[in-house]
């Protein structure tokens, strides 16, 4: 699977600061593998300053392993997610897309973080009545064309404590935007400098492409 370029670098921000890491040396291993559903809408291709892009991710206290196939109790277990924003011309990536909009919270917090060649917003869900939920808002301020896409701050190679502690626990994070369809991939890949992007990779971080007039 070939990851999109846009978010390679978003990718390794789990790199720069992990508050979950552990290095002690355990009796046994467990690999996790959660997708996560991210809703965009409304779903158009194009939208207009000042037009208000509605982003949601919500999931309940038990989530489907896909490794396993069972469902795991998370309850409030904090995956640390992200989100970054590129802005993109056929010559150009740049990861500063978030200076681009303006955020109106309303589930759960934004936190912006200015890392090494990138800036993203950490992600702080609610957990009320056996549900994670956040919900925000994206205004666009300037025209472009923009890729949204999500991250997690915890890579799949870091050993995390999260609900077998005697073990080696490892957590690969996916997303999976409006059921995986309509988030105008081919946009992306005819619009950026990115051309070999496959469609999986652009999926695996919940890509969604539009543009702002």
């Amino acid at each position: 699977m070939k990851l999109n370029k846009a978010f390679s670098l978003l990718f390794l921000t789990g790199f720069f600061y992990c508050s979950t890491c552990e290095t002690d040396n355990k009796s046994c291993r467990v690999d996790y593998k959660f997708e996560f559903p991210v809703v965009i809408s409304p779903v158009l291709d194009t939208f207009q300053d000042n037009d208000t892009i509605w982003i949601e991710i919500k999931f309940p206290s038990k989530v489907m392993d896909m490794n396993s196939q069972n469902q795991i109790g998370v309850d409030s277990f904090d995956f640390l997610f992200t989100v970054g924003i590129t802005k993109f011309t056929p010559a150009t990536i740049d990861f500063y897309g978030i200076d681009h909009f303006n955020v109106v919270e309303n589930i759960g917090e934004l936190t912006r973080k200015d890392l090494s060649g990138v800036s993203v917003y950490d992600l702080k869900s609610e957990y009320e009545n056996e549900t994670h939920q956040i919900s925000f808002g994206l205004i666009p301020i300037s025209s472009g064309n923009f890729l949204i896409s999500f991250n997690s701050v915890i890579n799949k190679a870091d050993i995390v404590t999260f609900i077998k502690p005697d073990c080696e626990e490892r957590i690969e994070i996916l997303f999976k935007t409006n059921e995986g369809t309509n988030n105008n991939f081919e946009l992306y890949k005819n619009n950026s400098p990115d051309k070999d992007v496959a469609l999986d990779g652009f999926n695996y971080r919940g890509s969604y492409a539009f543009v702002v007039n």
